[in-house]
């Protein structure tokens, strides 16, 4: 019988609290992390409303740390069974994206493990030189002397050996008050990944990875974008502009309840319009009116309403990823994720803004997944499934810090929270 290992993911947003737990059902061997679906079996879903998270920051420690008990009891009442390490997806603390090139000289022109584990530590210590949590820092290609993009360099001979690297950090306290959230639920928290890394993790396919894409997956308090090229994620990015804010534009100039914006945004909404929109009329209650007093206003006067704030939203992406340098990367495709990618319209907006084609990424399909969890919405967690195998997870306690030192075993330990548990 195959040995099995169960963990869970926790995706903490601004409007929802998603808890899975799974099972892994077939040990790795050091270069075999695919296919990673295949091996993974869902057995619960938690699925409860955020509270005390604004842009995926913690405001009321203990109204978050209800939410995420919630979902967590929730996911295990379905699971049967109970769980105390999970995995964190988060967007908090200006998460920044940075690629770099390390450089060390090759003692007697062969390439070994000492010089390898050399310039990783290099890469290491210009990662953390500031003060900033680094949460991944991936090696994407080895050089040696001019011979470029090698995968292993290992008893190669040459003088120089450079490795180009992606590191991804954050602003240590809105993280530690993430995690303190989590660990005041008794759990511990093993791992920490990048929610825009998780979200393209699960929507974007291999082909599209090798070829460049930009995944952009819109939240209800937070827009992120990452960009893969050959198969490696080179950038991420956050902003604090969401759906959320459609919902306060509507309720503003309708003068409607923020929950009577946000159910007309659901059910009427769309950045596009057709003729036959000017005809459809929405009915609008007032604030502190009685049920009597009500607006009208045609979908396509909704729709004017909404497609400003879409635009700024995939605007300020663009304009970041361009003045970062990586538009070039970007590829000609466009993922689009999250709960507010299924906005009528919104693919052929991104495709008249920037010219690429663009299409809604739904996660890949895993084993016991309900229908529920086959949304775009659900893109964060499913794509925490996938990550401790990668090949450059990093997996630990927190108090330990994620990301050791190459010198104290990061590469060695690749993996090796799962495989150690079996």
């Amino acid at each position: 019988m195959p040995q099995s290992q169960i963990f869970a993911v926790l995706d903490i947003g601004t409007a929802k609290i998603v808890c899975l737990i799974a099972r892994i059902d077939q040990v790795f061997g050091d270069d075999d992390y695919e296919p990673v679906a295949d091996q993974i079996t869902i057995l619960g879903v938690g699925f409860k409303k955020s509270a005390g998270i604004k842009s995926g920051h913690v405001t009321d420690v203990n109204a978050a740390e209800a939410a995420i008990r919630s979902a967590v009891s929730e996911a295990e009442r379905k699971a049967g069974l109970t769980v105390d390490e999970v995995i964190v997806a988060l967007s908090c603390g200006r998460l920044k994206s940075e690629n770099f090139a390390a450089t060390e000289a090759v003692k007697n022109q062969m390439v070994t493990g000492v010089e390898i584990e050399r310039v990783m530590t290099a890469g290491y210590e210009y990662a953390t030189r500031q003060n900033k949590h680094v949460l991944h820092l991936n090696p994407i290609s080895f050089s040696l002397d001019d011979n470029m993009s090698i995968r292993d360099p290992e008893n190669m001979i040459g003088n120089k050996l450079s490795v180009d690297m992606h590191s991804i950090s954050g602003d240590e306290l809105p993280i530690q008050n993430i995690v303190h959230a989590v660990e005041r639920c008794h759990l511990n928290v093993v791992g920490l990944v990048a929610a825009p890394y998780a979200s393209g993790l699960a929507a974007v396919t291999e082909d599209e990875a090798s070829l460049g894409v930009t995944c952009i997956d819109i939240g209800h308090g937070t827009t992120s974008a990452s960009i893969f090229m050959e198969n490696h994620l080179i950038y991420i990015d956050v902003i604090t502009l969401g759906s959320q804010q459609v919902t306060f534009d509507i309720a503003r100039n309708l003068s409607t309840p923020i929950h009577e914006a946000e159910r007309i945004k659901v059910l009427f909404g769309s950045v596009m319009s057709a003729e036959s929109d000017n005809h459809q009329m929405i009915s609008v209650p007032l604030v502190g009116g009685d049920q009597l007093e009500k607006n009208e206003l045609s979908r396509a006067q909704l729709s004017m309403l909404i497609r400003p704030r879409f635009e700024e939203m995939i605007r300020v992406v663009f304009d970041r990823i361009d003045r970062g340098g990586f538009g070039r990367y970007a590829g000609n495709q466009v993922v689009l994720t999250g709960g507010a990618s299924q906005m009528p319209g919104l693919t052929e907006l991104i495709t008249r803004l920037t010219g690429r084609s663009a299409r809604v990424g739904r996660p890949r399909r895993i084993a016991g997944m309900p229908d529920q969890a086959g949304g775009p919405e659900y893109s964060v967690a499913v794509g925490s499934l996938l990550y401790p195998f990668q090949p450059h997870a990093t997996l630990g306690s927190w108090e330990t810090g994620f990301l050791s030192a190459p010198g104290e075993g990061y590469i060695a330990r690749v993996g090796n929270w799962l495989k150690e548990s079996f």
